[in-house]
């Protein structure tokens, strides 16, 4: 029998193929081997990298917080130490490094970290991150991550609240902790000469130039008008009784009443804006003395007087005649000289009754109620009565002791202010304070003018120089300040300068960028410049804006340094 000892040409192949796929396996493997050792030094190197990023950054909080305001930056070791320096990233070989520093915000009250959206920016935190990145030898971006919190922990503060007995530029220093613009008291004083001699009952103004007084003369009503710069009387007018005019209140410009009396009932006068006109009085009404009128709009209208039987209160709504509300029974038959509305439904009167002062008020119901009386009030008789707002009210009016003044605010009782030295002993009869001056008025044509007061609407000073004690980076400026609400021209600005001793050589005044032209403007805090580092002294200047009628009060500065 024959044997077949060759191998066939399909063998051939097929062995060929096995080794050539054994070959091809050995190769990959030798491959991807080198390219896993290749990668897992890159990864090695580029977290290397990473953490190195992140060593420097605590290095630099250790020596000067605010080189944290550079971001992104890179790290430089060419001092010597540690620096950071501004730049988008740095190559490192075949590495790009890119550090950044984000703002750490906290929650009020538990001081967690939160988030920055309605939360407060802790200006001594921050949370650095570095990015490594590199192209693996397959052409992938591969990438290393670190982020880390740094915190402004090793660091003093200087925190200045008495500028008693510095030096500054219309700026009021009276007080500890209370730092103003320079100013003005509030006051009263005496207009004169007056346009009248007679008793003067009531004054309205509806703009600090547009001003009605009025009040009683032997022959003809007593009308007066105040442009802005004098008072002048209005001539009498043959059309109107020779009336005792006691109040007067305009709605608007060309919509005003005056009330008072005569010997044929009850006055209501009327101002179209170019004429006055009376009402014929109304005999549901009694002949009464009307003393005081107020509007809260042009349809809604309260009249007070005195009459037999009771404290007389009429009320118009816009209809063609005034109507009667009560006598109330539980309120004593008083003269009721003045009514003031807060608004449409909380109203005050005043008047004279015996037993005590008498002070009624409305706040929205079918009846007016008494307040009081009040012991610790004289039995005085109340003239006037004005409320700047909802919880602060004032009376004038007059007892055997003097002027008297009355002030509410809010709480269960009036009390009383005074007696002034600086007014004389006169009957006060009106008071106005709606605008700028606020005026009164009473006996004999006794006109008072009130000055508000008024402050300045710039002011600066330089704070003392502060000993850090060593060649200090000084790392971030906050304060407190009381800002009055609507007061845009109110505010309070900071610069900063160092120097090595504390008189000087001092740097320039510097703000937020470095330079002298920026201020720091935000009481929360800022990062100071680090051009400022390095020095012993540190020292502010600050400056005060308002816009005449009030002012900024800054209440404590803070300092942070190393």
């Amino acid at each position: 029998m024959k044997t077949n000892r060759g191998q066939s040409l399909l063998e051939a192949i097929l062995a060929l193929a096995i080794f050539a796929l054994i070959v091809s396996a050995l190769a990959a493997m030798t491959i991807g081997g080198y390219q896993g050792l290749s990668y897992g030094t890159d990864y090695l190197e580029a977290s290397a990298l990473a953490d190195e990023a992140l060593e420097a950054a605590r290095s630099v909080r250790d020596g000067a917080w605010n080189e944290f305001i550079i971001s992104p930056a890179r790290v430089s070791t060419t001092t010597g130490q540690w620096t950071l320096i501004g730049a988008p990233s740095e190559t490192i070989g075949k590495f790009i490094r890119t550090l950044t520093f984000a703002p750490v915000c906290r929650e009020t009250i538990s001081q967690n970290i939160a988030s920055c959206s309605g939360n407060p920016v802790d200006l001594h935190s921050k949370l650095a991150s570095t990015t490594v990145t590199w192209q693996s030898t397959s052409g992938v971006t591969q990438e290393v991550k670190r982020e880390a919190y740094l915190t402004n922990w090793d660091s003093r503060e200087w925190a200045h609240t008495d500028w008693t007995g510095l030096t500054g530029t219309n700026v009021d220093t009276s007080f500890a902790g209370q730092l103003t613009l320079a100013g003005t008291p509030a006051a009263w004083k005496q207009y004169s000469p007056s346009p009248v001699s007679s008793v003067l009952n009531d004054v309205y103004c509806f703009a600090e130039d547009d001003c009605w007084g009025v009040g009683v003369a032997s022959a003809g009503e007593v009308i007066l008008d105040w442009n802005g710069v004098t008072w002048t009387r209005i001539a009498v007018s043959p059309t109107l009784p020779d009336s005792n005019l006691n109040a007067i209140f305009c709605a608007q410009p060309n919509d005003c009443w005056a009330v008072g009396n005569n010997s044929s009932g009850e006055t209501l006068l009327r101002w179209n804006g170019s004429a006055w006109s009376r009402l014929t009085p109304i005999a549901a009404i009694p002949n009464a003395n009307l003393n005081s009128v107020y509007c809260t709009s042009t349809t809604n209208c309260w009249a007070v007087g005195a009459a037999s039987g009771g404290e007389t209160i009429l009320r118009w709504t816009g209809g063609p005649n005034w109507s009667r509300v009560g006598p109330i029974a539980a309120i004593p038959d008083a003269a009721l000289n003045d009514v003031f509305c807060v608004d449409t439904n909380d109203c005050w009167a005043v008047g004279a009754a015996s037993g005590g002062e008498t002070i009624l008020r409305w706040t929205g119901g079918p009846n007016w109620s008494r307040v009081g009386p009040i012991a610790a009030i004289p039995d005085a008789a109340l003239n006037s009565v004005y409320c700047p707002s909802s919880t602060d009210c004032w009376i004038v009016g007059n007892n055997s002791g003097g002027e008297m003044l009355l002030r509410w605010v809010g709480g269960p009782s009036w009390s009383r202010v005074g007696p002034v030295a600086t007014l004389p002993n006169v009957n006060l009869n009106t008071v106005f304070l709606g605008f700028e001056p606020g005026w009164a008025m009473g006996a004999s044509g006794s006109i008072f003018q009130f000055d508000f007061g008024s402050f300045q609407t710039t002011g600066s000073l330089i704070s003392p120089a502060f000993d850090m004690s060593d060649n200090s980076p000084v790392q971030i400026i906050n304060w407190d300040q009381s800002v009055p609400g609507g007061c845009v021209a109110c505010t309070v600005r900071f610069q900063i300068r160092t120097g090595s001793s504390g008189t000087g050589p001092w740097s320039i005044w510097r703000g937020p960028d470095g330079t002298s032209s920026t201020y720091f403007t935000t009481a929360a805090g800022a990062l100071l410049p680090v051009i400022l580092n390095s020095q012993r002294f540190v020292q502010y200047q600050v400056f005060l804006g308002g816009n005449g009628l009030t002012t900024p009060v800054l209440q404590e500065v803070r300092i942070n340094y190393k």
